[in-house]
């Protein structure tokens, strides 16, 4: 474990976690986990049972690697260069991931992500993507993803405009489970390949297998070195190594013991190279922690600050590759002086990623142990989703949707909340004022993810962080209901909830039947209803939330945010 953890600075907790891991060696439980008992964690075995086979996924996929890449073989040799991939929260955060570490290796295909429903980012992926040589892949575990069907319906439409109908489906693949209801869909519309993932798994830890793969193969990556390493790390992880230098037990025993002892915000401090990983390790916590009222709160997106601007509620987790340089060094060492604890693991190289994908979905496992809870469901998740559809039945149907009342309309904003002010500025100020360290921070994002809002959020992150002394998270919308979402409405209930919402400059039909552009609910419509209908699930939890609704450019209302808390 030595060589995994460059530094472990646990302050006064060590022997905490020392007696953490004797208790679980003593109740056997890595041998219970790698034997696949569900007892471990509940003594019912729904949603355990059928949501283990992570365990061994790398080494039981490692036959199919050549099916895999004689596929993309085959595309590279039709003259494809780019990729759509279609999908949302465990289909997309790992390809992601792939993509932004990796980049693209030379004669291979370029790789796009779609989990976004607002219609200017829909239209810019319409406007770059040359139909004749673009592949898109329908990614979704269950079949039944709002958001990917609705991206399937469009683009394909889009292709039967552009290729007519006896070439479009060529262009489409399909990575799902063997009992989804899009395998028919796929067969209607003459899908060129499907590929039918291990169903006893659940998304958030399928990185290791064809919703992870076949998206890595296409940019050229090892995928059979991928597996390699994650067959090095399962080593590492295995039952008979000394539970102190299990590195899956530490790290499990780590995250729960100190989530118990009130620091449950799991800070990451990532190097560019694999900055990605937090998006992907951030869903992977929160929804298998943030139920029951418990949680772990992964924050992956804050800068790093001085000591000044942390509470006493964080663990710190830097991760980084070997000879990079770590600009921000100094900073680590003082949060370590200041009585923060402080991990540091350290990669070999890219392709070191595959091991901690496994390594970290293991210690989650072992976290859910230690917290008593099932880490394979998400209860709460189908509460905002219930909500949206209801809300798009009712639209279809052309029957009144129910909105709340405006607060305050000013300076092209418009808010939304149970609190008194005059301005938007004011209202942001009293709506966090309660809002104390050991609480958080959330930002919900429903609009264009481009690279602008993206620096304004992170500063408007930064700013809230050091404003309150609270973690602070950003996500987009309806991305983060695939990935936080659980957690939000699973966990104690200390978080307070910015909704950011926009008129958009554009809008584009979801197709009612992919082939036929005869619409009823637009891209527009459908981030408006999603926003909403998490927004009402956030009240009806009794939840601390305000909405803001920037009726002209996004950038502008952010930033008069950020300079009214400066």
């Amino acid at each position: 474990m030595k060589k995994l953890m460059k530094n472990i600075h646990l302050q006064n907790y060590q022997g905490l976690i020392d007696n953490a891991l004797l208790e679980m060696e003593n109740a056997q439980i890595m041998e219970r986990i790698w034997e696949k008992d569900f007892t471990v964690w509940k003594n019912n075995p729904e949603e355990i049972s059928n949501r283990l086979a992570w365990l061994e996924i790398a080494q039981v996929i490692t036959d199919e690697t050549k099916e895999i890449n004689n596929f993309v073989n085959e595309l590279l040799m039709e003259g494809y260069k780019q990729v759509l991939l279609m999908g949302m929260g465990g289909s997309s955060l790992a390809p992601e991931v792939y993509r932004k570490t990796f980049g693209v290796k030379d004669g291979y295909l370029d790789l796009w992500i779609l989990d976004s429903t607002d219609p200017g980012m829909i239209q810019s992926y319409t406007r770059r993507l040359d139909p004749q040589n673009t592949l898109f892949i329908v990614s979704t575990k269950s079949g039944g993803t709002i958001e990917t069907l609705s991206f399937f319906k469009y683009f394909y439409t889009f292709l039967v405009d552009k290729l007519g109908e006896a070439e479009a489906g060529k262009h489409f693949i399909l990575i799902t489970d063997p009992e989804s209801s899009l395998i028919e869909i796929a067969q209607t519309y003459h899908f060129r390949k499907t590929f039918l993932n291990n169903p006893d798994l659940g998304g958030r830890y399928s990185a290791l297998s064809h919703f992870g793969l076949v998206p890595a193969a296409m940019i050229g990556v090892d995928i059979s070195l991928l597996l390699e390493r994650a067959q090095v790390m399962m080593k590492k992880c295995q039952p008979n190594i000394p539970y102190k230098d299990n590195p899956a037990a530490f790290l499990g025993a780590l995250l729960a013991e100190m989530a118990k002892n009130w620091r449950d915000k799991a800070t990451y401090i990532l190097t560019p190279d694999i900055q990605s990983f937090g998006d992907w390790v951030e869903q992977l916590i929160a929804e298998s922690t943030g139920k029951e009222k418990k949680g772990i709160l992964p924050v992956v997106k804050e800068s790093l600050g001085d000591p000044m601007f942390y509470f006493k509620d964080r663990l710190f987790i830097v991760m980084s590759l070997p000879l990079t340089e770590l600009s921000w060094i100094g900073k680590i060492n003082n949060l370590v002086l200041s009585g923060q604890p402080v991990i540091h693991l350290e990669l070999k190289d890219y392709y070191d990623i595959a091991g901690q994908f496994f390594l970290w979905e293991l210690a989650t496992a072992v976290a859910g142990y230690r917290l008593e809870i099932n880490p394979f469901n998400q209860p709460n998740v189908e509460i905002s989703k219930k909500i949206t559809r209801q809300i798009i039945k009712k639209y279809s149907e052309g029957s009144p949707i129910d909105e709340p009342e405006p607060l305050i309309k000013k300076d092209e904003m418009i808010v939304y909340g149970d609190i008194e002010a005059d301005d938007p500025y004011e209202a942001l100020r009293v709506f966090l004022s309660p809002c104390h360290p050991g609480d958080y921070i959330a930002i919900q994002a429903y609009v264009n993810p481009n690279r602008e809002t993206e620096c304004l959020l992170l500063r408007l992150c930064s700013v809230l962080r050091d404003s309150f002394q609270v973690a602070t998270t950003v996500g987009y919308g309806p991305r983060f209901l695939h990935s936080t979402g659980q957690l939000h409405k699973g966990d104690a209930g200390n978080g307070y909830f910015i909704q950011l919402t926009s008129e958009p400059k554009v809008d584009i039909p979801i197709p009612d039947e992919a082939g036929s552009w005869q619409s009823q609910v637009s891209f527009g419509a459908l981030i408006k209803f999603q926003a909403l209908g998490d927004y009402y699930a956030l009240q009806n939890g009794k939840r601390t939330i305000i909405r803001f609704h920037f009726e002209n450019e996004v950038s502008v209302g952010v930033d008069r945010l950020i300079r009214s808390l400066q």
